[in-house]
């Protein structure tokens, strides 16, 4: 799925392995709703976190 020429499966993709490589998580949930217009994907894991304050945007999408 494409959507605002962002490959969904791809940012989940990138999501996924920085979940791996940084966050130490033992559990992930991954959940993806859609609506007539507009799409949900929600990534949360209960890994060590980051530094909200030393971040910058993601793919044009909200990263909280």
């Amino acid at each position: 799925m494409n959507t605002n020429g962002i490959n969904i499966s791809e940012w989940v993709k990138e999501q996924t392995k920085n979940i791996i490589e940084y966050s130490k998580a033992k559990k992930v949930k991954i959940a993806f709703n859609t609506d007539v217009d507009q799409i949900r994907l929600e990534i949360k894991d209960d890994g060590v976190g980051f530094d909200q304050e030393n971040t910058r945007r993601g793919l044009r999408i909200s990263n909280y």
